[in-house]
């Protein structure tokens, strides 16, 4: 008998619970949002292109290439600083702060492995910590010898660096 009542005690309160949801969802009218509007990244591009060098290639270790603008010129009385690009992006996003740095800087930005304008797989790359051992071989084929390396990251590309400067390559 008391189970009785305590399964229908149950019972009833989940009913309840249900038809309340159920009414909320019912007289709650849907709503329409207005358009989002998200960041034009070749708008934003497009602006000044101005001075922006050719694109070189650098080979990793996995002998695959990326591609690499350089600003500025090089030597060891300046820092090799290397720009990474948020995710699903390229480094012409650096582009007018790569052209204000050169002048104190020897400055790098390369397109992240499955990134860039025409990357060979888009988004991909082939085991963990891939990026990290491309930088790593970016400041290797890049840097000269003594020249203090500087890393600036934008978004996933600033998680990246920070990992970077945490893992073993420094």
């Amino acid at each position: 008998m008391m189970v009785k009542k305590m399964l229908t005690m149950i019972v009833t309160s989940v009913l309840i619970t249900l038809g309340v949801a159920v009414l909320l969802v019912v007289t709650d009218p849907i709503k329409m949002r207005p358009p989002i509007e998200s960041l034009d990244f070749d708008a934003a591009l497009g602006q000044d292109l101005n001075g922006l060098p050719e694109t070189q290639s650098v080979t990793m270790r996995d002998g695959n290439a990326i591609a690499v603008r350089r600003y500025g010129a090089g030597g060891v009385e300046k820092p090799l600083l290397i720009m990474v690009q948020g995710s699903g992006w390229h480094g012409m996003q650096f582009h007018g702060l790569a052209k204000g740095l050169a002048a104190q800087a020897d400055v790098v930005v390369p397109d992240l492995c499955g990134h860039g304008v025409t990357p060979l797989r888009r988004g991909d790359i082939d085991y963990i910590n891939q990026f990290e051992d491309d930088l790593a071989d970016l400041i290797k084929a890049t840097a000269q010898r003594n020249q203090k390396v500087v890393m600036l990251g934008h978004s996933s590309g600033g998680g990246l660096v920070v990992r970077f400067a945490g893992e073993k390559h420094c």
